[in-house]
């Protein structure tokens, strides 16, 4: 079992991965950005398309196609942190 479900306080692991399991369970249909404004409700539009663009590049199922991690540091989202 995951740390933060054992412990006896709850803390914003715990609320996201109970939302998380929330979402799966009941299937909504988000986009990716959608997906990120409801679980970051104070990020604006602007950087969660931004987080989103970043997220996709992640997750490239092609191997090939996926950037590298230097290059993903180099992404303008992680850059205006």
């Amino acid at each position: 079992m995951a740390s933060f479900v054992t412990r006896s306080t709850f803390d914003y692991r715990t609320n996201y991965a109970s939302g998380l399991l929330d979402h799966i369970r009941i299937r909504r249909p988000y986009t990716v950005e959608s997906f990120i404004q409801h679980f970051v409700p104070d990020m604006s539009e602007e950087e969660a398309k931004a987080a989103a663009t970043f997220l996709r590049r992640c997750i490239t199922l092609d191997p090939q196609a996926r950037p590298s991690a230097e290059d993903l540091l180099q992404d303008p989202w992680l850059m205006d942190a």
